[in-house]
Order: C-alpha cells, then structure tokens, then sequence
C-alpha cells in the first residue's frame, strides 16, 4: 500500500524515499487508516473494500492538492461504508483546505455533502444552486423527478 499511495510523489519527483515515506504515513494517517504502520507494507487483496477506498484517497491528498475530484467515490460501497466515505471527505476538504468536487448519481450523498449543487440532464446544466435550495424546491422538472425518485415522494 505505500507504494502505491508515494507513487503520485515519484511521478512527480517529489522528495527523496524518507520525504515520500513520511508524506505517505501522514497520508494514510489523515484517511484514518491508523496506525499507518500497520498499513503501509500491506497488499491491496488484503483490505476491505472501505480501506481500499481510503487508500484511493490517501493516494490523491499525498501531494497535497488544493482540488479533489471524485468521480462516484462511493460506488460499489454498502450503506455504511458509504456514511464513513463522505464523512471522511467531508473532514478532509475542512482539515486540510481542500475543495472537493463530487461526481455523482447518489443524490443523498450531494445532499449530505455538498454545499451546492448542478444537476446535468443528457450533458447540459439544468439547475444550479445550493444543496438545500436544489434539494427541497427544485426548480426544473427533471431535478423534481430525481428528487422524487430519491426520497419516495410523489
């Protein structure tokens, strides 16, 4: 797993092997994979499908962007799995300054994590504004479906 997680440092030469050591315990740290000792020699079929996904993340903050994009970063996770993931996110766009762009179908977890939101139908923006706004009046009729969808509402 530290391999894989250093690697964006290698590409990008950043540091020596102690600086991408550290960079990566400090990675793996911040996605809560802890201790991350216990972690940073071991091999992905050895993981859980939720520490596979930390690790995905630890392997996109180890540079230290300023911008996370993540495309359906809870697919394929159960109902639990995926509360944790967002929570994570969440902490991690407050701890570390760090502005997270979701790409989702999950409509509960733009509601639960996004302060605003866009809603595309066949590649163009249909609605645009907050979480709060989009998700309790949605003003265009594809958004009201969605929602409708989502919550069981008629």
């Amino acid at each position: 797993m530290g391999d894989i997680v250093a690697e964006p440092m290698v590409i990008h030469r950043i540091g020596d092997r102690a600086i991408q050591r550290d960079a990566t315990m400090d990675a793996l740290e911040s996605v809560r994979l802890t201790p991350a000792a216990d972690f940073v020699d071991r091999y992905p079929h050895e993981l859980s499908g939720g520490q596979r996904q930390r690790v995905a993340f630890a392997r996109a903050l180890v540079t230290r962007p300023r911008l996370l994009l993540a495309d359906e970063p809870t697919s394929g996770l159960d109902a639990s799995l995926r509360v944790g993931i967002v929570d994570l996110m969440s902490d991690l766009a407050r701890t570390q300054d760090l502005a997270v762009l979701h790409i989702t179908h999950d409509l509960a977890l733009a509601a639960r994590s996004c302060d605003a939101v866009i809603v595309m139908q066949d590649g163009r923006v249909v609605e645009t504004g907050s979480s709060t706004e989009v998700f309790t009046n949605p003003s265009h009729q594809y958004t009201a479906a969605l929602v409708a969808a989502t919550t069981g509402a008629q």
